[in-house]
């Protein structure tokens, strides 16, 4: 059953897009002091960041071959397997839209799958600067 399904490391080729809308905002708790762009510090109360909002989408999939042992029906019937030139209906392609906060070393977002129902949303924290 796994086999069917297809491993990611068996995909030859795939696509990916992500799009992805930022902003910033400052909240302090104890008035507005404005010193330039720090990004989280605890000892005035304050908490620099920027929110996102993004949406992915991508999909893997196998190259067809001419094989000896496949008819041209066993191959147009996978759903792994498309022509050189083509790239699989985005219909058939995994998708998610979530948001969060970021705060620079320290970030928290949100994700939920839009193209497959009664999955619960995800929850990522990162440690770390992304780039």
């Amino acid at each position: 059953f796994y086999v069917s399904l297809g491993r990611p490391a068996q995909c030859e080729r795939m696509a990916l897009l992500q799009v992805e809308w930022k902003g910033d905002f400052r909240f302090g708790l104890f008035g507005d002091e404005d010193e330039g762009d720090r990004r989280w510090q605890l000892g005035r109360g304050r908490a620099d960041g920027t929110w996102v909002v993004f949406a992915n989408s991508g999909r893997g999939w196998l190259v067809n071959r001419a094989s000896g042992t496949r008819s041209a029906a066993d191959v147009a019937a996978d759903p792994l397997r498309f022509g050189r030139n083509r790239v699989p209906d985005l219909g058939t392609w995994r998708t998610d839209i979530g948001g969060g906060f970021d705060f620079g070393d320290f970030g928290v977002y949100v994700a939920q799958a839009v193209s497959q129902s009664g999955l619960s949303p995800n929850v990522y924290v990162r440690l770390g600067r992304r780039f």
